[in-house]
């Protein structure tokens, strides 16, 4: 598994980061509307992209939604949507429409 990426403010300037810790920077979002979630997006693309290779490990060997760990969907969602902002999420709203959660192998 990677190193978990953080999202944390520049030392000069004015825009974020997106690094493990310790380690260098991966990657820089600059100033604008919605630079928060953008950062938090990137940060959390590694986890995401588990998640889909998990969903999709689960559905190719003749599995269904219900052998799918939603509860770690659901943590990697919340990762990626800003906190202001879960409510409103795609990735979360979809997620809300399952209701089973079973233990990820």
């Amino acid at each position: 598994m990677q190193k978990k990426l953080y999202v944390q403010e520049a030392s000069e300037g004015n825009y974020l980061v997106i690094k493990p810790v310790p380690g260098q920077v991966v990657a820089q979002v600059d100033a604008g509307p919605h630079m928060k979630d953008y950062a938090q997006l990137f940060a959390a693309a590694p986890q995401l992209l588990e998640a889909v290779q998990h969903v999709l490990a689960a559905l190719e060997n003749g599995g269904t939604m219900d052998d799918i760990d939603l509860s770690f969907l659901r943590s990697v969602t919340k990762k990626a949507c800003s906190r202001d902002e879960v409510e409103n999420c795609a990735i979360a709203s979809a997620l809300s429409k399952y209701g089973r959660v079973t233990k990820r192998s």
